[in-house]
Order: C-alpha cells, then sequence, then structure tokens
C-alpha cells in the first residue's frame, strides 16, 4: 500500500503544521506495480517531513520548541485547530488506517505464497516491505493524527506530557523505516532483474536463504548510516512562566555543527537515500524492459517460422 503513504505526503504539503523531521514470476510482475511510485514516494516524503526542518543555530537551544502539534490548544485559533484536525485525522488518519489494513491483507496473502514455495525470497522481500510500510503509517498516526486529535477535542492532554520524547527518537524511527522501505524496494527490483536478465543465478542469490542475508545486511547498513539522527535532539526539563517544569526538546551539539549539517544531511544523505536508490531502480527497470521486449521479439520471430514451416 505505498499509494497510501504517497498520498498522505502531498497532502501533508498543504498542512498547517511545521514538517518534522510509506507463480514467481507473477509475485516478481506485482512488485513492480505495488513499487512503481517509491522513489516518488521517497522524495515526497522528504519534502513532507524533512531530514531537518531547518538548519539549528544557538537560540535553537534557548527557544522552547512549539513548532509541533504539541503547542496548547489556546495557542492556536479554533479555525486552525480544525483545519489541522481535518487533514491530520480525518484525511491522513484515515487514509494510514486503511494502508495497515491493505499492508496486514497483503501480509496474509504473501505469508501462504510464502508457505508453498519456501525456496522463494519473493514472499520474504514483498513481507518485509509491507512491515516497513505499515511501520511508517503507524507512525504518522502517533506522531500526525494523535496530536492534532488531543489538540482539537482538548482530551488526552497527558498525551502531551511523552510528546517532547516521540519527537526527539519518533521521526528519526520513521526516517529508519522509510529508508528500510526505500532500499527494499531496490532489492526487490534487483532480484526481478536477476531473475529475468540472469536466470542461471536465480536459483543462487534469489533464495529464501539469500534473501533473508540480504535484507538483515540492508537493515544494519542503514540503521548504522540512520544513527545520527537519533543524536540530533535530546528531551530537557525546564521551568516555564508559571513554575512549572516543562518537557522540552532541544538540539544536541551535533546537530548545531554546520559541517554535519552540510555534509552528512544535505548532501550524503540524499545522495544515498534518494538520489541512489532513484538511478538503480532506473537502471534496472530499463534493462529489465529492454531483456523483456527483446524476448517478445524472439518468440515473435519463432512463432512466425514455425507457422511457415508447418505451411510448408
Amino acid at each position: 500500500m505505498r499509494f497510501s503513504t504517497l498520498f498522505i505526503s502531498v497532502l501533508l504539503l498543504v498542512s498547517p503544521s511545521v514538517p518534522q523531521e510509506s507463480t514467481k514470476k507473477h509475485a516478481l510482475d506485482t512488485a513492480t506495480t505495488i513499487n512503481t511510485n517509491a522513489m516518488t514516494n521517497s522524495i515526497l516524503y522528504s519534502l513532507s517531513f524533512g531530514v531537518s526542518d531547518e538548519m539549528p543555530t544557538t537560540e535553537s537551544t534557548i527557544e522552547p520548541d512549539t513548532r509541533d502539534d504539541a503547542s496548547s490548544s489556546s495557542e492556536m485559533s479554533y479555525s486552525c485547530r480544525a483545519y489541522r484536525f481535518a487533514f491530520s485525522v480525518g484525511v491522513t488518519g484515515s487514509i494510514c488506517v486503511l494502508g495497515c489494513f491493505g499492508n496486514a491483507l497483503s501480509l496474509a496473502v504473501l505469508s501462504k505464497f510464502d508457505g508453498s514455495d519456501s525456496k522463494s525470497s519473493t514472499g520474504f522481500l514483498l513481507s518485509a516491505l509491507a512491515i516497513c510500510d505499515m511501520m511508517v503509517l503507524l507512525t504518522l498516526i502517533i506522531m500526525k493524527s494523535i496530536p492534532s486529535f488531543c489538540t482539537f477535542t482538548g482530551t488526552f492532554q497527558e498525551y502531551f506530557i511523552v510528546y517532547p520524547y516521540l519527537l526527539v527518537y519518533g521521526w528519526p524511527f520513521s526516517d529508519l523505516v522509510h529508508a528500510y522501505s526505500s532500499w527494499l524496494t531496490v532489492l526487490v527490483a534487483i532480484h526481478r532483474y536477476i531473475a529475468v536478465c540472469k536466470p542461471h543465478k536465480a536459483r543462487i542469490l534469489c533464495n529464501k536463504k539469500q534473501g533473508v542475508k540480504q535484507v538483515v545486511i540492508l537493515m544494519i547498513a542503514v540503521t548504522t548510516f540512520q544513527i545520527p539522527f537519533f543524536l540530533d535532539f535530546y528531551p530537557a526539563r525546564e521551568t516555564a512562566e508559571d513554575g512549572s517544569t516543562i518537557l522540552v526538546r532541544r538540539y544536541t551539539s551535533l546537530a548545531l555543527n554546520k559541517t554535519y549539517q552540510m555534509v552528512y544531511k544535505t548532501t550524503i544523505y540524499y545522495i544515498v537515500m534518494y538520489a541512489l536508490p532513484l538511478v538503480l531502480l532506473m537502471w534496472f527497470t530499463f534493462h529489465l524492459i529492454n531483456a523483456l521486449s527483446q524476448a517478445t521479439k524472439q518468440r515473435a520471430q519463432m512463432t512466425g517460422l514455425y507457422c511457415r514451416i508447418k505451411q510448408d
């Protein structure tokens, strides 16, 4: 259900809240259909949530973070809260629920397919992709829909007590599972390419045992690359104007480092997480289409030759 995450990203572009830190051959063809908009999804996801809202400054460690839905109801007009509620809960929340339901159905179907052919990696890869998409959608519900619901209705205000912790660790986790999803899409494309263009290697490289190893290696690599995102913020307790103690989110010294922001988060991150997967998908898809076209032509030539021989 990658369309769900894609559609949500488009909707959040117009949201008033500030963005924060989705047979074997038949199954492989199905993977192509499911992941057609994978890289567009990644780009829109980046535009919607962003790797970083802005270049941190020293002032960021002093001013309270009130950019998120954690803002109290009194700080927003009713129309603003209603608009945010309509998009974050009514639209985004509904699509997330439908997306989770669709992914759950996909997992149920893929589990039967995976059980009928224990040697194929197809069912396992698509199941892993569905799980990652579902986790992205659940993160959206927790980070966007629930805060907007609480802000609009004025209920469950206790949620905002722990919300700074969610801001510190929730968005990095969302970026992490989204990166899993992007690179799993590339891995599915590689398996499709091998199955069609290098069939003699498919039995060795595309079996379930190898698929599990490849997914584990991929997740370890992506997690290692994403670790700095979990070091950008930290929760801190401060005294409010009324004398009460509040929990806020603060930038770490790493996040305030301009070299880190420019080199890692602005350059390397977008190359590794967006440009490189997009180029790889385009390359494998081009060669896959070319191979299928040649196979179709050869089949047509052989069929025509057979018909002429039969007529003679």
